[in-house]
This record gives C-alpha cells, sequence and structure tokens, in this order.
C-alpha cells in the first residue's frame, strides 16, 4: 500500500454552509431558532442545508446575512447558539462578528459599497499537502487546469507536496523533505503560481466571484498575470522558469550575482555572505540605521512596524543589534528587491515577456510604480522586472488600491500574509481582508469560511457547486502518468459503482425533503422558543480600575465575595497537564493527543481562575484582555523556602507572565498554523516592583492585555502588557514579549551573540576572587542559615529556590569597579522544575534564571556584611525600579551547566537601607541566552 505522506488516516468531514437572510436582527434570530428546531428531528444534515439554500435563494435580497459554518450536525448546534448570543453586540457595536470555526456575521455589509481586489502572496509560500482536500472536493479542477497546462504535476510541483511513502514518515523524515521544497525556489515558485491560478479558477468559474481589481506581493505579481489570464500558455512560463539560472543559480541557491558583485570565492558558504531577516521595528527607524551600512538593503516592507532586510550577514546583525528588535531569519534566502538585482535585469526580462491578452473590468496594479498596469507585452515585461530591482513598499500598494474603491481583498494562494498585512495596514478602515487557504486547514473548510464572509457581505456570488453532491470526473494520464490523475481515475471508476447508489438515495431523499416541508410548517407555530445556549467564555466583562498601592501591606483573609468564573481551576489544569479541548471546548478537539504550548503545572502553577476575557472581534486585531486569579495558599511553599518573609521575584514574574500565556492560548495562537509543531517562549520584557506585599492567604488579580501579534513563516511574535494587584493595590507592572517558534527554529537557536562564543568576564581576564563552594557543610553553615537569632532572615533561601553551587567574588572589581559575581549551578534532568514547566516541554523557567542572579547578589551582601549596620537586615525589593530582561535561548534536561555574571553598578548603603544593582548575563554550557538590565537588590530592617 502507498501512502500519501501528507494525508491523514481518514478524509476529512464534509463541510457545510448555510446562509440565512433576514430583514433585521428579530428576523435572524428567528431564522437561527427555526434551524434549530428543524435539526433537533433531521439527521441528514446535507439535505437540510439543501433545502436552507433554496429558502435563502429566494430570500437573499434581505439586508443582513449570517453565514453558518459546520462539519456536523453538532457542530451546527453549537454555531447556532453561538450566533444567537453574540447578533446583539453585533447590531450594536456594528462590529462583524466570526466564530473560531469559520461561521460570519456583519452588520455593514460592504458588497454594495466597494469593490473585490484578488491579492496573490510572494512566491515562497506552498506548503507539504498543499491542495490535497481541493482536488478531493472539486476533482475537475484539476483536469480544467490540465486543458491549460500540458504537465500539470510540473507546474504543482508534485513530487514534493505529495509525498510517497509505504509507510507514514517520521517526524525527522517529514521535516528533511519540506526543507527539500522550501530549498527548491523554482518548485516553491511553481507551485505558488500553479496554485494561485487553481484558487482564482474555482472563484471566478465556479463561485462567480469577480474582481474589478487585483495586485501581487513581490513575485505574487506574476502569479496575478498567469491566474486571471492576463498571460496565457502557462507551459511556456514553467519551461521558461525551469530554464533560467535567475532562480536557481543566480539570485537564490550560490548567489552567483553576488558572489561576483562581491568576490566572494566559491567555497564560501551563502550564509556566510547573505541573509534575510524579518524585522519587527518601525519601518523609519530601520531606514536610520540602513544609511549606516552599505551592503543591507530594505527589501520589503509589509507594514509601518514589520519589514524585510537583506544583505551581508553580519552587518544585518549589526542592524538588528542596533535596532534591538525582534527578528526573524529567513531561510533559505535569496536575493530580491534590491540594488545588486539589476545585474540580471536582462534575464529578468526573459522571464516576465509574455503576449499579454485583456481582461475586462479588471485593473491590475504593480508595485514597479504603485499604479495602474498598461497590459503590453514590453511595459508588463519591464514593469514586473523594475519591480523586481526595487524595495516592495506593500502599505503604499494596498493603499492605492483602496483609494481606487477597493474593500473587499481576498488572497489567492497558500497563505495568509497578506491578509494580515492588509488588516494592520487599513485597521479601521471599512475594509474586509480573508484568505482562501493555509497550512493546516483543509481547503473546503478554508473556501467554506472566505465564502460565508463574502456572501455576509453580500458580494454577488454562485453558491449552487456547494450544494451539488455529485461530480463530473474526468482522468488524465500525463508523461509518466500523473499522480494526481491516477488518483482522479479511481475516483471515477469508484463514481460510476455509486451511481445506482446515489440514485436509490436522491429518491428517498425527494420524500425526506416533503417530510421535512411538512415538520418545517408543525415548527413554524414554535416561534418564541429561544435558544439561549452561550458559553460563559463569550461573556464580556469591564475590568476593575487601578487603584493606588502602599509600599508594604500586611496579610489578609482571602476575600469571599467572587465575580462570575470563566475557567475555573479545573479547566486550568485541564490546560496545564491535561485535554486542550476539555478547557477550551470544541475548536481545540484537532490537536488533542498532539504536543502544545501549555502553562506551568504543579508548585508552579500561580493561577486558580480566570474572571474576565474581552475581545475587539474575531482574530488577533485590537487590545484582547483577561483577568486572572489566584488564591495564595496560608503557608505556600515559595515563603516558607524564601529567606525573607516575602515573594521571590521569580514567583512575582510567573503570576504576571502564566494570564499572558492562556490569553494567548485561549484566542487560538497555537492553531495559527495546524499541524506544526510549536513551542511557546518568553523573550524578553521589562517590570517594576511597586511594593513588597504581604500576599499569603490572600487572592492576587493579574490583568494583561495582548497587544499585537505579528505572524511570519511559522512563527508568532506577542506582545503583551500586566499588573498586578491585591485588594486594590497595585504591586507590580510591566510589560512582556511571547514567541511561538517551530521545532526547527528551536533547534538553531544561536543565543545573545549569533552564535559566537562571548566568555564570562572572570574567564577573559583570568583573575582569582573568593571562591564559594555553596553545597559544603561550611558554606551552608555561613549562607543558609541566620547569623543570629536576632537576624532570621540574613541568609539565603532554600529548598526548591536554592539555585547556586559555587560563586566567585570579586569586591571592586568588574566593568564598573563596584564589584563582580560569577556563579554556577550543574543542570539535573530530575531537577524539579523541568516536570513542572512544561508538560511534554521540559524548559528551566526563565524566572528562575533570574531568581539565580538574585540569590548570587544575596551571596555577595552575606559575604561582605552589607547589612552589618541593620538591626535584624531582610532582604526585598527596590520599589519603582525598572528590571529588563531578554532571553535568546533556554536551559533543557540535557544541558550540563548554568553560569551567570554580575557587574554591580551600585553598592550604596542608607540609614535604613542599602542598594545593589548591576547588569547580568546567563548561559547554558558556553552560549550565552539571558541578558538582564539593572537587576536590583535591598537589604531593609526586617521591621520595616
Amino acid at each position: 500500500m502507498t501512502l500519501d505522506a501528507t494525508d491523514k488516516l481518514k478524509t476529512s468531514a464534509e463541510v457545510y454552509l448555510f446562509p440565512l437572510a433576514a430583514p433585521d436582527l428579530a428576523g435572524l434570530k428567528d431564522r437561527l431558532e427555526r434551524l434549530g428546531l428543524v435539526l433537533e428531528n433531521s439527521p441528514d444534515l446535507a439535505g437540510v442545508a439543501n433545502r436552507y439554500f433554496a429558502i435563502f435563494e429566494r430570500e437573499k435580497a434581505y439586508p443582513y446575512i449570517l453565514a453558518l459554518v459546520c462539519r456536523s450536525g453538532e457542530e451546527l448546534r453549537r454555531e447556532i447558539a453561538k450566533a444567537t448570543a453574540a447578533l446583539d453586540e453585533a447590531f450594536a457595536t456594528g462590529r462583524a462578528w466570526q466564530s473560531p470555526a469559520g461561521s460570519y456575521f456583519t452588520p455593514q455589509p460592504l458588497g454594495e459599497r466597494g469593490e473585490v481586489a484578488f491579492v496573490y502572496p510572494g512566491a515562497f509560500n506552498s506548503y507539504p499537502g498543499l491542495g490535497r482536500e481541493l482536488f478531493r472536493r472539486f476533482p475537475d479542477l484539476y483536469h480544467r487546469f490540465n486543458q491549460n497546462c500540458a504537465n500539470p504535476d510540473q507546474a504543482l510541483a508534485e513530487p514534493l507536496l505529495r509525498w510517497r511513502s509505504l509507510q507514514p514518515l517520521t517526524r525527522s523524515e517529514s521535516e528533511q523533505l519540506e526543507a527539500q521544497l522550501v530549498a527548491d525556489s523554482s518548485a516553491m515558485m511553481l507551485s505558488g503560481s500553479g496554485f494561485a491560478t487553481l484558487f482564482t479558477m474555482l472563484l471566478r468559474q465556479d463561485f462567480g466571484l469577480q474582481p474589478a481589481a487585483a495586485f501581487g506581493y513581490s513575485l505574487g505579481e506574476s502569479s496575478m498575470l498567469w491566474a486571471l489570464e492576463a498571460w496565457q500558455g502557462i507551459d511556456r512560463g514553467l519551461e521558461n522558469i525551469s530554464n533560467s539560472p535567475i532562480f536557481r543559480t543566480r539570485l537564490s541557491g550560490p548567489k552567483e550575482t553576488i558572489r561576483e558583485q562581491w568576490q566572494i570565492p566559491p567555497a564560501q558558504p551563502d550564509e556566510a555572505f547573505w541573509s534575510t531577516y524579518f524585522v519587527l521595528a518601525p519601518v523609519e527607524r530601520i531606514k536610520e540605521e540602513l544609511c549606516r551600512e552599505e551592503r543591507v538593503y530594505l527589501t520589503h516592507i509589509n507594514t509601518a512596524e514589520e519589514a524585510v532586510i537583506s544583505g551581508d550577514s553580519a552587518a544585518c546583525r549589526r542592524v538588528i543589534e542596533r535596532l534591538n528588535c525582534h527578528s526573524l531569519g529567513r531561510t533559505p534566502s535569496s536575493v530580491l528587491h534590491c540594488k545588486p538585482v539589476r545585474a540580471e535585469y536582462a534575464g529578468l526580462l526573459r522571464i516576465h515577456s509574455y503576449p499579454t491578452h485583456p481582461v475586462p473590468g479588471l485593473r491590475f496594479y504593480s508595485a514597479a510604480d504603485y499604479d495602474v498596469l498598461n497590459l503590453e507585452q514590453a511595459g508588463v515585461a519591464a514593469k514586473l522586472s523594475d519591480m523586481a530591482c526595487q524595495p516592495v513598499d506593500f502599505p503604499r500598494l494596498v493603499e492605492q488600491v483602496y483609494g481606487d474603491g477597493a474593500r473587499l481583498f481576498v488572497e489567492l494562494g497558500p497563505g495568509y500574509t497578506c491578509t494580515r498585512w492588509i488588516n494592520r495596514i487599513l485597521k479601521d478602515k471599512d475594509h474586509l481582508a480573508a484568505n482562501v487557504c493555509q497550512k493546516g486547514v483543509d481547503e473546503p473548510v478554508s473556501l467554506a469560511r472566505l465564502l460565508a464572509k463574502l456572501v455576509s457581505h453580500r458580494v454577488p456570488l454562485n453558491l449552487n457547486r456547494l450544494y451539488a453532491r455529485t461530480e463530473s470526473f474526468t482522468g488524465y494520464a500525463g508523461p509518466g502518468g500523473s499522480g494526481l490523475a491516477r488518483n482522479l481515475a479511481q475516483w471515477q471508476a469508484n463514481a460510476a459503482g455509486l451511481a445506482g447508489v446515489q440514485a436509490n438515495f436522491l429518491g428517498g431523499r425527494q420524500q425526506g425533503l416533503g417530510q421535512l416541508r411538512e415538520l418545517l410548517s408543525q415548527h413554524m407555530a414554535l416561534i418564541g422558543q429561544s435558544v439561549s445556549t452561550q458559553t460563559a467564555t463569550e461573556r464580556l466583562t469591564v475590568l476593575p480600575g487601578k487603584g493606588h498601592a502602599d509600599r508594604v501591606a500586611p496579610p489578609q483573609a482571602a476575600r469571599q465575595a467572587r465575580t462570575p468564573v470563566l475557567f475555573d481551576e479545573r479547566q486550568i489544569e485541564e490546560f496545564a497537564t491535561g485535554s486542550v479541548a476539555a478547557c477550551f471546548g470544541p475548536r481545540f478537539a484537532e490537536v488533542e493527543g498532539q504536543r502544545v504550548p501549555r502553562i506551568p503545572n504543579g508548585d508552579l502553577k500561580l493561577m486558580s481562575r480566570i474572571t474576565a476575557l474581552t475581545e475587539p472581534g474575531p482574530g488577533f486585531e485590537g487590545i484582547s484582555t483577561i483577568t486572572a486569579e489566584y488564591d495564595v495558599p496560608g503557608s505556600p511553599w515559595f515563603y516558607s523556602e524564601n529567606a525573607y518573609p516575602f515573594n521571590p521575584y521569580s514567583v512575582f514574574m510567573e503570576i504576571a507572565l502564566q494570564p499572558c500565556g492562556f490569553l494567548s492560548a485561549y484566542k487560538g495562537s497555537f492553531l495559527l498554523f495546524p499541524g506544526t509543531d510549536l513551542y511557546f517562549r518568553n523573550l524578553d520584557g521589562q517590570a517594576s516592583m511597586l511594593c513588597d506585599i504581604d500576599l499569603r492567604g490572600k487572592t492576587v488579580v493579574t490583568q494583561a492585555r495582548l497587544l499585537s501579534t505579528a505572524i511570519f513563516e511559522g512563527t508568532i511574535i506577542q506582545r503583551f502588557e500586566f499588573e498586578c494587584s491585591c485588594e486594590g493595590q497595585f504591586f507590580y507592572r510591566g510589560s512582556s514579549a511571547f514567541g511561538f517558534f517551530t521545532r526547527e527554529a528551536m533547534l538553531k537557536q544561536v543565543g545573545l551573540d549569533s552564535g559566537k562564543a562571548v566568555l564570562p568576564w572572570l574567564e577573559q581576564t583570568g583573575q582569582n576572587g573568593v571562591r564559594l563552594d555553596l553545597t559544603s557543610p561550611a558554606e551552608r553553615a555561613r549562607y543558609y542559615r541566620p547569623p543570629s537569632p536576632d537576624k532570621p532572615y540574613y541568609r539565603l533561601s532554600s529548598g526548591r529556590l536554592d539555585l547556586l553551587d559555587e560563586v566567585v567574588l570579586q569586591p571592586g572589581e568588574g566593568r564598573y569597579g563596584q564589584g563582580y559575581i560569577y556563579a554556577t549551578r550543574k543542570i539535573n534532568p530530575a531537577d524539579w522544575f523541568y516536570k513542572c514547566h512544561f508538560y511534554q516541554d521540559a524548559v528551566m523557567p526563565g524566572s528562575l534564571g533570574i531568581e539565580a542572579i538574585f540569590q548570587a547578589m544575596q551571596v555577595f551582601a552575606i559575604e561582605q556584611d552589607l547589612g552589618r549596620h541593620l538591626k535584624s537586615p531582610r532582604f526585598g525589593q527596590i520599589f519603582d525600579h525598572n528590571l529588563a530582561w531578554k532571553y535568546r535561548g533556554q536551559i533543557t534536561p540535557d544541558n550540563r551547566q548554568m553560569a551567570l555574571e554580575i557587574h554591580l553598578n551600585r553598592v550604596e548603603t542608607e540609614k535604613d537601607r542599602v542598594i545593589l544593582t548591576g547588569e547580568a548575563s546567563l548561559w547554558k554550557d558556553q552560549l550565552r541566552i539571558y541578558e538582564i538590565k539593572q537587576v536590583g537588590l535591598a537589604l531593609y530592617e526586617a521591621a520595616n
């Protein structure tokens, strides 16, 4: 038996679209109620869908259309309940509503007020399995494509997209084959254009969607011209791209163009002299930094806050370091949209020179001059070649098309990057941006979701194809026998065998529809009964207002009054270690049994309930918020094992950051790349302590806000703000960034210094210092026990907060001459925190790395007896002092050692306190992965 390695074990269920039209809110609710009643008495979901489509065809002139998307009767019931609950708010706010399943409603349709624009993504977005379900649902689409293309398998890169194996591939084998696809620039370009053409054919020919405008992102302009038949005879295009060295050796692969211009020797690896990075920073700042480099180019402006730079590898890294921003390297990288490409202009003209054909009623746009393209052969070839040699300003192009009247943007091609950027660019302007497919979502499902949006916006469509359950099967056998064609031939044979069964079925259906008609009549009298199901997660609760905190608050009993609970402790525990669907609902059923990003569990799970969640609308635009509560036990382990009677800093961080992870998961962040193994990591942040507060026996409230989400090529970067309070007193406030990364990206981490070995200062200088073995009995007696009964807190933390093995102290040394501290800890795979952080993803919490830095500073303070003038010294936080952290790696059970250093820049003794601040770094083995700015520690009188 031969398996397609991208296939699932079973074919995806049919997807159904239920458009409901009505004159007003009451009418929509009435139709939802009737549909629910019919569903209770009819197991034939396809029959109900056909019947309701016939009703819609008669009523579609009504001003409001709600479209429900489902794959089963049970899911349809849930969609009915969600829509019923959401319609009031949609009408009240004027904002569109969308469910995770894809159901959609807008009270302000744009179809009669604006034009449709087709958007074609760049050339490198294809992925394994692309088109698998598309051809199963619309098999004749392949035949129609074949009529215009003699070798469809080549045009669709079928051997690389549909791997063959006698048994399911292992993860490493799948990753290796996917890497082969990504590395083949020609295959990526051909398949991107090929599927853009297929999706265009499907929407225009099958569903009657007619655009008034079209534009592409980068090389997507070529896809646009082929797909919309301004260029015809795609076989010639395939031949030119396949035979031309432009995208095989000149601008990709060995990048001969750059090697010749920069005199790079042939033996030097590509990545050593040319790199491409996605950069998350204001474009104007990027331009300022590029003025300082000769060989770094701004190649793509995606949004005002996201761009792509390419050029000399070392120079690119310098730019990113000066920008101090998040970035992601793109591999493999090609040379495009920059000055060196001009050397290949003649070759670009050749692969862009084809006879052009008029397309009445359709405007084509190009980033060559951000205007309408004149469809004349030589002019088109010159424009597209010019575009390839200069930067792409996508916001400028989008704004031009919008200014000319487009309001509905449909992305035709693999992925949804353009959709996301358009939403960012147009922000609150009236518009719709939607995509036709994305990785991990079956094409019929993503198509139904797109059609739901368009029909609700009252865009003219022909939906008959969705309700015709029989297809015309025509096989094709190209040279050598096409794999897709063989499948189609088999489907044709199967269809012939089922013809008799289908005839009997249709006869039975006709009888059933007659019975259904009687049933509908009976249920007409039942209007007035309501469908009132509403999940707790859909309620909106206003966040409490801010208050002011005193410096120290005594412990009090936990408050008894509770706000409504959206997620209780049992559900939170399910997310931490159990069933994600049991926590968040059926939308997450697709990841059951898979490893997914989690929040900490066990001793590190510091949330008891979620009491509020707000979202401005579907997707990730706007600011979403969460309110979480944590009931601190009367005697928690982190108090009893801490050296002083307040929270350790790591616990403050965990209380603040865990709700951010929960909110990210609730919004479905790791579902954006279905089938991709994503890992959730904190990247950086900054926070201030407002006061030390005794939290024992009290309830902590954390309010977090998701400010932005950037998505590109298997990576998601999200920014949050947070603040923590207890009984109205705010004690901790800050912001942080998190990222989702693929397993491959995690394995390629290069730390803070781009993979270079940067040694600790102690090893660089070779100086000696006071060396303390904290595991020895003598040092444990000195540093872990109080020096006297009247100084019970002048010691180090124990138990789970004992994080160091050895410390080296150099008073009066370091970069600032205030003191230097170096410390190490041997990594034990059995360390307690690996079980808690995270389930199926063991990694040391970054907060504990920072806690270890605090502990090293405490060793310095005790060894130097900095608290000698205090009657009973205790350690504590510095108020209104901002600590900033940056993580570029993590410590896993297979690492051998953690090392850290602190360069103290302030050691100040005052009458009633001592202040220590410094700059810190942390290593795993030989790689520097943490950088902490202005870490601060204080010694106070315990009585104060």
